[in-house]
């Protein structure tokens, strides 16, 4: 007894299986942008390009249950230069005995991308100064005439600005230069700020 209803219960398993192969659902996806590519993650598989993307899913073994409803989550990646790709898990329900039904009834999936953010500008808060190159590159080395180092900028002068004190050229006055003036970053003796 315990063997039939064993039995029974089987075939009427298998014949629920063999009809519920004609189960559909279908998705359709939509970009806030429009124009983005929309592939499967993992096999990048190519399923379009928005707004043209009406994809029909049969049942299959990878079915799951979402909320008591049989269905099918798929991982998507969606892209367009310029902006940045996601990745979207969705869950498309099957609710058709036939394919063409179910892809009139599309489940519908609406994206927004993001831009791709500028590369960062690295600002430390420090003035930059530029010099003016006064010989044009390749014309020797050293302290013969042609070759000019950029000199650093004068400090202001005018009214409300004290000079420093002290130095050789009486009360105020700038030092002169050093004797190695001309050379590869000399400098007077005090260091530049």
């Amino acid at each position: 007894m315990k063997r039939t209803a064993l039995l029974v219960t089987m075939l009427a398993l298998a014949v629920g299986m063999l009809s519920a192969q004609n189960i559909f659902g279908a998705f359709k996806i939509t970009t806030q942008p429009q124009g983005a590519i929309v592939s499967l993650f993992g096999t990048n598989q190519y399923l379009g390009t928005s707004p043209n993307i009406l994809i029909p899913v049969q049942m299959d073994q990878s079915m799951v249950y979402v909320g008591g409803r049989p269905g099918q989550m798929l991982d998507l990646l969606i892209s367009k230069p310029g902006y940045i790709s996601m990745r979207q898990q969705i869950f498309v329900p099957y609710t058709k005995k036939w394919e063409r039904d179910a892809l009139r009834n599309p489940s519908v999936y609406h994206f927004t991308l993001q831009l791709t953010p500028p590369p960062p500008v690295w600002n430390y808060g420090y003035p930059a100064y530029y010099y003016p190159i006064t010989n044009p590159p390749g014309h020797g080395h050293g302290h013969g005439p042609g070759n000019h180092h950029p000199q650093p900028p004068k400090p202001p002068s005018g009214p409300g600005h004290k000079p420093p004190s002290g130095g050789s050229h009486g009360p105020g006055g700038p030092n002169p230069p050093g004797n190695n003036q001309g050379g590869h970053g000399s400098h007077s003796g005090k260091p530049r700020p």
